[in-house]
């Protein structure tokens, strides 16, 4: 196993602070992006601040990828905490010192730790392709995942740029929620033509759908085209 060393930035403590216990780290809220966002004109990516309803704040991302990967995971019920550049891990390699600043730490509602690399395959070089197994094994050894995030499809990232639009919860969300959920649940799965004839005429229940989709209580498969005859379902825990 290689012999790497953690470090990370916490709020209120200046410099970066290595981490040598055996176990990680679990105050994410007091966590800090290991490095500062930039954005040039000679920058390869383009960075984005998009907002996220998970830490109700900004997140400052280096690319249009890492902002694909917070619009998929921002909306997701068993996410509840986002970081971007979470940390450095550093190890010794046959050709000297090598370091890593991974692109973004999830927790979900378990406490499961997974930390993200985001790089598109033909980006993929060999200083990267050497750091993904020394972050994967040093990612075990805490008891956290790793997973490396390439692309999302064409069809779920509009379809996900569409479901931003309802992420924040309409003033009236209470007064349809209840109706949706149960008839949804009642029937096992409706077809979203169907869901939508339960709407009055003023919107208020097709914007209620849409907002529902988004934050995860009614379950559509956004790999697919959405149309009137996609299949709605609702999720576990869905109220």
């Amino acid at each position: 196993m290689t012999k790497v060393t953690w470090s990370f930035r916490w709020e209120g403590i200046q410099g970066a602070q290595e981490w040598r216990e055996g176990l990680g780290p679990t105050d994410f809220r007091c966590l800090r992006p290991f490095r500062a966002v930039r954005a040039s004109a000679r920058s390869r990516n383009i960075a984005a601040r998009p907002w996220s309803h998970t830490i109700g704040g900004v997140l400052d991302v280096e690319s249009g990828l890492e902002h694909d990967l917070v619009r998929k995971l921002d909306r997701d019920p068993r996410v509840n905490w986002l970081t971007p550049q979470p940390c450095q891990i550093s190890w010794e390699a046959s050709t000297g010192r090598r370091s890593h600043v991974p692109d973004l730490l999830s927790v979900d509602t378990d406490g499961q730790v997974t930390i993200w690399d985001v790089r598109p395959v033909e980006k993929q070089d060999e200083d990267f392709l050497n750091a993904m197994p020394v972050t994967r094994e040093a990612c075990s050894a805490l008891g956290w995942s790793y997973t490396v995030f390439s692309e999302l499809s064409r069809v779920e990232r509009l379809n996900l740029l569409w479901l931003g639009g309802f992420r924040r919860p309409p003033s009236w969300i209470e007064a349809v929620r209840p109706l949706l959920i149960e008839e949804v649940r009642l029937r096992g799965t409706v077809k979203l033509g169907e869901l939508m004839r339960l709407d009055r005429g003023d919107g208020l229940v097709k914007a209620g759908i849409w907002h529902l989709i988004w934050s995860g209580q009614l379950e559509c498969d956004l790999t697919s085209r959405i149309n009137l005859n996609s299949e709605i379902r609702t999720s576990v825990g869905a109220q």
